[in-house]
């Protein structure tokens, strides 16, 4: 997750592509767009049922929305600030970590 906060804060235009332009610009570019959204979280639903029997009973399917979810809107609002206002890559990428990891009972490792 840090590394796509990060490629994400780091290529600014090709996040806003991805996360605000494409939004609606037409069926191919949507189901594009739709495609990385759902491979990220088919990804992350993957690492949570790995740790099946580690936290807390979940719906791997419904978490993984919610996580890809919190980095899509973070990432959105970070785009939405000027650029001298916007918080580095790290941080951001480390507050939505920490964010997520406590949604789903996980420990924090600082």
């Amino acid at each position: 997750m840090k590394a796509l906060v990060r490629f994400l804060v780091e290529n600014p235009e090709e996040a806003r592509i991805l996360i605000v332009e494409s939004s609606g610009l037409g069926r191919r570019l949507e189901a594009m767009r739709r495609q990385v959204i759902e491979r990220h979280t088919r990804g992350v639903e993957a690492a949570l049922r790995a740790l099946e029997g580690q936290l807390p009973g979940m719906d791997a399917d419904i978490v993984a929305s919610c996580w890809v979810g919190a980095i899509h809107e973070a990432v959105y609002r970070w785009l939405a600030k000027a650029p001298e206002e916007r918080p580095p890559a790290d941080r951001l990428a480390d507050a939505l970590a920490a964010f997520n990891l406590r949604g789903i009972g996980a420990p924090i490792k600082r």
